[in-house]
């Protein structure tokens, strides 16, 4: 199955059970109508990389985390989910105005996958 929806969606089925073992495709958006803080979107990504590790038959990721409070550590979190998927061909990360996004998180990112 493809996941398309919001980061937020994808975190609450997650809660409520989902899981990513035979998704083979994920496209997320942020919530543009909701105003995030340190708290919220700090959780959203390492909950997501958590159900992402089962995900073995995963092919492509697209992720808008346009504008959010993503840190160093949510980006490396997102390498290590990613990394040794053999099936995945295509990743794409939207980080426009993550300001808190530094070298660590993006060499994280690039170690991971």
């Amino acid at each position: 199955f493809e996941l398309n929806g919001t980061l937020e969606s994808a975190a609450e089925a997650l809660k409520l059970g989902l899981e990513f073992k035979n998704c083979d495709g994920l496209l997320l958006i942020r919530d543009q109508s909701r105003r995030y803080t340190e708290e919220t979107s700090g959780d959203l990504v390492p909950a997501l990389c958590r159900g992402l590790h089962p995900a073995q038959q995963l092919r492509k990721v697209n992720l808008n985390l346009e504008d959010s409070n993503v840190q160093d550590a949510g980006l490396q979190a997102l390498g290590e989910a990613l990394s040794g998927k053999s099936a995945l061909a295509s990743v794409t990360l939207g980080c426009v105005m993550c300001r808190n996004i530094g070298d660590d998180g993006v060499k994280g990112l690039g170690q991971g996958l």
